[in-house]
């Protein structure tokens, strides 16, 4: 399979949970859109973006709550529940790793981050030829 074909196919996912970052993501679902399975499609994904689905999603969540501190009267608890924690503790730790800013930080002093944009690494796909081997008995006995 070319590398233009497994462009293409991690680009719709790619979009996909771009256009659905409200919804949790379904890797069944996901690996559907890609027609790997779901075991290849992690892998691939992984490869192809840089990091795990639930890594990209969660980094998108965040970089948008940027927006919705700056130019929203929304609570950071809101914000929080929104990018999908459970709390605004484990929202503001999040935060704080991926920006080293705190939202109140930013809301308060309205500190200009810059968002991380990863360039999908074509080069790294991994090229996958089936194969079929023979593979000897050596850890079971037949049975007579």
């Amino acid at each position: 399979m070319s590398k233009q074909i497994h462009s293409e196919r991690m680009n719709r996912v790619v979009q996909h949970i771009e256009d659905n970052l409200n919804v949790d993501v379904d890797i069944k679902t996901l690996s559907e859109i890609a027609f790997y399975s779901e075991f290849h499609f992690h892998r691939l994904f992984r490869s192809y973006v840089g990091e795990s689905v639930y890594g990209y999603r969660k980094r998108l969540l965040l970089e948008r709550s940027i927006k919705q501190l700056l130019y929203s009267s929304e609570t950071i608890t809101e914000i929080s529940f929104k990018c999908g924690y459970d709390n605004q503790s484990s929202f503001n730790k999040a935060f704080k790793r991926q920006f080293s800013y705190t939202p109140s930080q930013v809301r308060q002093q309205r500190v200009s981050i810059s968002t991380t944009i990863i360039k999908p690494n074509t080069e790294r796909i991994i090229e996958m030829k089936p194969e079929i081997k023979n593979i000897e008995n050596h850890c079971c006995p037949t049975v007579s």
